[in-house]
């Protein structure tokens, strides 16, 4: 699929910097548009403001971070900025661009705005396998979750669960239809949460994949980029369990046999 790069506008800053703009669809944009629709936000006010930030965890997703700023840099020849806020541990990648900014919006179709309302797969998304599979990658490894639960009577959390969260009903319908025609098994469910303090429900809906078939066919076919979750899954395959509530650097750790990861139980 080739882009149409007629609408894309360019302010001054944008034709010093010497700006590149992919001409078709490949599996880099793809796990882009994954990240962007995971932990991203498009803000795009005309004449004032032409922005993408990422967002994620200060520690956990800092060499996450720094494979989007390459992969960022390679596809557009742009350099990101990057700030923390140590209040909330949390580490923002942003670009500034006018250019890039209409790419996302008028090549892309990626909408701006706010995502609890406007989020939606691109449908040319679905008309490639590879494709489908980065994006869901880059969608996983900014927005997902890979927990590992005890179940019965065992002692150690061995059962795998990959799991994500939305705000937006449609989206995840989209998402699990996609993700169902992989041939992964799926469940969705509506998982609202209660506000005391501001006495309001916020609506959520979840989808998960469930179980050891899963887990390795997702790993086959889509694969993991974010040592967050990756360090999860090898601890898992090397013992067979993996401890819940382990930061990166202790899992580091584990897997370079300098913390034993049975410490985490009490037998």
């Amino acid at each position: 699929m080739e882009f149409d790069l007629s609408k894309i506008k360019l302010s001054n800053s944008d034709i010093k910097r010497n700006l590149k703009f992919p001409q078709e669809l490949t599996t880099e944009i793809a796990e882009l548009i994954g990240i962007i629709l995971g932990d991203g936000n498009i803000y795009l006010k005309e004449n004032k403001q032409y922005e993408l930030s990422i967002y994620g965890h200060m520690t956990e997703d800092k060499d996450h971070h720094l494979k989007i700023t390459k992969l960022i840099k390679k596809l557009f020849n742009i350099q990101t900025y990057e700030t923390k806020n140590i209040s909330f541990n949390c580490i923002r990648t942003r670009i500034s661009s006018k250019g890039i900014l209409y790419f996302i919006t008028k090549s892309l179709k990626l909408n701006s705005g706010d995502k609890r309302k406007y989020i939606k797969i691109p449908k040319y998304i679905l008309n490639n396998k590879e494709i489908t599979a980065s994006f869901l990658r880059g969608l996983f490894d900014t927005d997902f979750t890979l927990v590992f639960k005890k179940r019965g009577s065992k002692k150690r959390h061995d059962y795998p669960t990959i799991r994500g969260k939305f705000n937006n009903k449609e989206f995840v319908k989209q998402l699990n239809q996609i993700i169902k025609g992989l041939d992964f098994k799926t469940n969705m469910y509506y998982e609202p949460k209660y506000d005391k303090k501001k006495n309001k429900i916020y609506h959520g809906y979840a989808i998960e994949l469930n179980g050891k078939y899963n887990l390795e066919k997702w790993m086959n076919l889509i694969s993991i980029n974010n040592l967050k979750h990756l360090t999860k899954y090898k601890i898992w395959k090397k013992y067979g369990f993996c401890p819940p509530h382990t930061n990166l650097s202790e899992r580091q750790n584990i897997l370079n046999k300098r913390l034993d990861p049975n410490i985490f139980y009490k037998n």
